[in-house]
């Protein structure tokens, strides 16, 4: 948390990096599998010294783990090639931020052909909606990938 929030004892407080810092920290614990981690941010004032001690409440919950992918919508082709890509296996700890990372590095290439058929057809480009369901029971998180339109 020292690197992610980069401030040092005796220096001046960054307001925006204090309000920022719950959300931050709770991403990151997102990163490592715990998507139910919280922060409440509390600061003490000491008026006479002139300086601020921001004590953080984390609550960081159990750890997920990845459950299944499911893809609905997509041409068979696309729908082999996106589950091949997809690093992210059953049993692994989750990482609440790479279906983002997947979305941004493969979703292109994946959808490429469907793109090019559509367009000659005159229809418009396709969506893709993305789904977690996350079991609190079993500390697993399934997600479904759909093309739509």
């Amino acid at each position: 948390l020292d690197s992610l929030l980069d401030m040092q004892p005796g220096k001046p407080a960054n307001g925006v990096k204090l309000d920022k810092a719950p959300t931050d920290i709770e991403k990151a614990y997102g990163r490592k599998g715990f998507i139910t981690a919280r922060v409440h941010a509390t600061p003490e004032f000491d008026d006479s010294a002139g300086t601020v001690v921001y004590k953080m409440d984390l609550h960081e919950g159990p750890q997920f783990r990845m459950g299944t992918l499911t893809t609905k919508g997509f041409p068979p082709s696309e729908a082999k090639m996106l589950s091949s890509k997809w690093e992210l296996k059953s049993g692994d700890i989750f990482d609440e931020g790479y279906g983002m990372e997947f979305s941004k590095k493969n979703m292109g290439t994946i959808l490429r052909g469907v793109y090019q058929q559509r367009s000659i057809e005159g229809r418009p480009a396709p969506q893709v909606k993305w789904n977690t369901h996350i079991n609190r029971e079993t500390t697993t998180v399934d997600v479904s990938v759909e093309l739509v339109n």
